[in-house]
């Protein structure tokens, strides 16, 4: 869809509800609830889903045995089922979160950043109420991509990131290091579901359910954080 700015956002709940019902692969695979596991093993951890949409990753995570879960976002999307965790209702670009400074386990967001005017208050803020030690897991779409770097070669643009879609902010690795790592100890770097959607690539399509998962062909990249302790 269409980028809309913050207010626009809020005017077209009833349209963006309906786009919000469809959970991100990133959920739908597992892959986020498989990285919670592996860095967050304590089930009683305080964790923030922020850009929670329909609710589907605090159901997963639930279901898995956390216990501790609240979901945010700039309105609410929640399915019925999802009605039952606390929710905040936040612009993450420019609201303080309403959580105390040092007080929760974990922040998690799939598929955020990339839609938001002011990313770095975002991480600012997921610093400030996460404990020493904390995680903040995030995903965005993969930057560094084969495909990505080729069409910037020839138009100036990259995949995920054109005129007619929603996402607005990307980062280099140096824009990254210097803003979310001025605040956080970089854990782990993964990719996820292989992508080569492009004509340029028709002669690979064959081999696609083979290529790896990595910063060549993933399309999505995840990056686990750790506040210092």
């Amino acid at each position: 869809m269409e980028y809309l700015n913050p207010d626009e956002i809020k005017n077209n709940k009833n349209r963006l509800f309906e786009l919000q019902q469809r959970a991100s692969w990133d959920i739908r695979s597992g892959r986020i609830l498989n990285l919670t596991k592996e860095f967050i093993s304590n089930k009683s951890s305080v964790i923030v889903d922020a850009a929670s949409a329909d609710g589907s990753l605090l159901a997963q995570l639930s279901e898995a045995g956390y216990k501790n879960l609240t979901g945010a976002d700039i309105d609410d999307y929640r399915h019925e089922a999802a009605q039952k965790f606390p929710f905040k209702k936040i612009d993450f670009c420019f609201d303080k979160f309403p959580w105390a400074d040092n007080s929760v386990d974990a922040v998690i967001s799939s598929q955020t950043i990339e839609h938001l005017e002011n990313p770095f208050h975002f991480g600012r803020e997921a610093s400030r109420i996460l404990k020493p030690g904390g995680i903040f897991i995030i995903s965005t779409p993969n930057p560094f991509h084969i495909l990505n770097r080729l069409l910037f070669l020839r138009h100036g643009d990259i995949y995920h990131f054109l005129e007619g879609d929603n996402h607005i902010t990307f980062f280099t690795r140096s824009i990254f290091k210097k803003t979310f790592l001025k605040y956080f100890r970089l854990l782990a770097v993964r990719y996820g579901k292989s992508e080569l959607k492009h004509w340029l690539f028709n002669w690979l399509q064959p081999l696609k359910h083979i290529l790896p998962s990595n910063q060549w062909f993933g399309r999505y990249i995840y990056y686990v954080l750790q506040k210092p302790q």
